[in-house]
């Protein structure tokens, strides 16, 4: 509003950001093996901050704020959310799906804190101003928190890392990101159009708000709770996770009394957060974890698809059909499918 951004363009910067921190993350992995964690964050943490310090000279300049933010401090994500993954299975290889679900629900919960501070904040503070001060002080703090940032001395990687190194992507990697795209691209569509659903819904911009919130609660516990349940189940949690996320997102599309509507909401974001550690276990169990960070990269890139198509989909099916259940049962028959593919096909671990 300050300086005549539609929410055209507000949403480019933003999915412009996503995709090009999961496309810089395959770049991150390769440099996380000739650099090891400590530089490769410390960059992220430079670019970073340094996008949005960037963005806060742009004087309201779109294109300005679209490189600075979208590709400069994107990239920093990129090289910043691969490290702490790839370090933390190294630490407690014997529990990587809690390491996964604790460094994963710190990334959701910390765009959840920002919201609330950036909005407390900006009511008497220019935009770009508090662009620059964010800047400066996020990209400080990673940059401390790099310096704690490494691998553990472990004889056995050169061997791992071989043997992950002989086994090629084939039927299992396609499996995975097959899982990856479905499981995100429902739950995005979901909470992309999460008013547009509360709405049809009978209920109001209140009750729509409160079901945001509770997805993100759902979706930062359920990071937790299915790193707890990868540690001991393994792999079936893919399914079930898959599963699960059917039968909510089918019953969305009927009418449902309030607090049973939110419920299913708490539901689906905790389904929705399987899939940032299931799916990660499952890489680095099979591929080994020292070429973890190589190859999840790969399959992170199906997020980033799904990230772009999903909530523009599923308004455009609310658009032509004149309601939003057919793309909940759509999705629902979709995430099942996917399921019972990857209870069917999925290798045992090795």
């Amino acid at each position: 509003e300050s300086y005549s951004f539609t929410k055209g363009r507000s949403g480019l910067v933003f999915g412009l950001m996503i995709i090009t921190f999961t496309v810089v993350m395959i770049l991150a992995g390769r440099l996380l093996d000739r650099f090891g964690p400590r530089l490769t964050a410390a960059i992220g943490a430079l670019l970073y901050g340094g996008g949005w310090v960037a963005a806060s000279f742009s004087g309201g300049s779109f294109a300005a704020v679209l490189v600075s933010l979208g590709l400069v401090a994107g990239g920093g994500i990129g090289f910043g959310y691969v490290c702490p993954l790839a370090a933390g299975m190294r630490w407690m290889p014997d529990k990587r799906g809690l390491v996964t679900g604790v460094a994963v629900a710190g990334f959701g919960g910390g765009a959840v804190l920002l919201s609330a501070v950036a909005g407390d904040v900006l009511r008497g503070t220019d935009v770009l101003l508090f662009f620059r001060m964010y800047g400066i002080c996020s990209g400080l703090i990673l940059l401390a928190a790099a310096l704690f940032i490494s691998f553990p001395d472990e004889a056995g990687d050169g061997a791992e890392s071989a043997a992950g190194g002989r086994r090629a992507p084939g039927l299992f990697f396609a499996l995975v990101s097959a899982g990856m795209f479905v499981g995100t691209f429902s739950g995005l569509k979901i909470v992309g159009n999460l008013a547009l659903i509360s709405g049809q819904a009978g209920f109001g911009d209140a009750d729509a708000i409160l079901a945001i919130s509770l997805f993100s609660i759902g979706n930062a516990g359920g990071r937790i709770g299915w790193g707890i349940l990868y540690d001991r189940f393994g792999g079936i949690c893919a399914p079930a996770a898959l599963a699960v996320s059917a039968a909510a997102s089918a019953a969305l599309a009927f009418a449902l009394p309030g607090g049973i509507f939110l419920a299913v909401i708490i539901i689906t974001g905790f389904c929705f957060g399987a899939n940032f550690v299931v799916f990660a276990g499952m890489i680095s169990d099979h591929y080994g974890i020292a070429v973890f960070h190589r190859i999840y990269p790969l399959c992170f890139l199906f997020y980033g698809a799904a990230g772009l198509a999903a909530p523009a989909l599923g308004g455009l099916v609310s658009d032509i059909t004149g309601s939003y259940d057919p793309a909940l049962i759509g999705g629902a028959v979709l995430l099942a499918g996917t399921a019972v593919l990857l209870r069917l096909k999925l290798p045992a671990a090795p």
